[in-house]
């Protein structure tokens, strides 16, 4: 079934090719030439329909025409138009998905352009808006973009019962935290050259092997991942930079 413009709003959940085609004056021996008279083929999008979303999975499309025409953007606007046409039918379908989105990628920076859009929290698992989640990347993890997107609410605990000499835990508590912010022995953080790098020759290697060069390039990508990773993961693991 499709609705009054054209839309096959009702198709099945599956894997499909949607094919833009152009016709102008003159095209005529182009369209005999593809045995079709739908016009000239100029780009294809694959999706996934699936129950609560269509997803995008890639575009490709006529490289001459593309120069003037921004045919990536108008598949994606297309898709998000058929996202907008089917949940009025589909109550379950909501979602426009266009995958994965890495910040430190330009390639897939166009993606942010969409909105209003979410991302999903790789630690939480909770989807967040786009720009609050940009604005955390930059700043908590500016080389990768990987961090923690949403900040889980703090766990609730009873208070503790009073002592006897009206001294509370809470204040013991505060008082072992700064003396502990102030010893140097008491910090975990592993040193940075002892974290082995897999750099492709075949064996690892501690990153302290590394000449001053090298070490100004990894070493800001090792104290986020010792940030994220947590210092007793991180202190066992081997990094592969690739």
């Amino acid at each position: 079934d499709v609705d009054g413009d054209g839309y096959d709003v009702r198709v099945p959940c599956g894997t499909y090719h949607q094919q833009y085609r152009l016709r102008w004056e003159g095209d005529e021996d182009q369209a005999k030439a593809e045995g079709s008279g739908a016009g000239r083929l100029i780009a294809v999008g694959v999706v996934d329909i699936l129950p609560r979303c269509l997803s995008s999975v890639y575009s490709f499309y006529d490289p001459e025409l593309s120069k003037y025409l921004q045919l990536g953007k108008y598949t994606a606007l297309r898709e998000i138009e058929w996202t907008v046409r089917a949940s009025r039918v589909r109550s379950e379908l909501k979602y426009y998905y266009l995958g994965y989105y890495i910040r430190s990628c330009g390639k897939m920076r166009y993606k942010a352009e969409y909105g209003p859009s979410e991302l999903l929290c790789p630690r939480y698992r909770k989807w967040v808006d786009l720009e609050g989640a940009v604005r955390r990347m930059d700043r908590d993890s500016p080389n990768r973009g990987c961090c923690a997107l949403w900040d889980p609410p703090p766990p609730t605990s009873p208070s503790p019962p009073p002592r006897l000499d009206g001294s509370s835990a809470a204040a013991d508590a505060e008082a072992t935290a700064t003396q502990e912010e102030g010893d140097p022995a008491a910090a975990t953080t592993p040193n940075l050259g002892d974290i082995f790098l897999d750099v492709g020759a075949g064996h690892p290697i501690p990153a302290m092997m590394l000449n001053a060069r090298g070490r100004a390039v990894v070493d800001p990508l090792l104290v986020e991942f010792v940030k994220e990773a947590g210092t007793e993961v991180a202190g066992g693991c081997t990094v592969v930079l690739c």
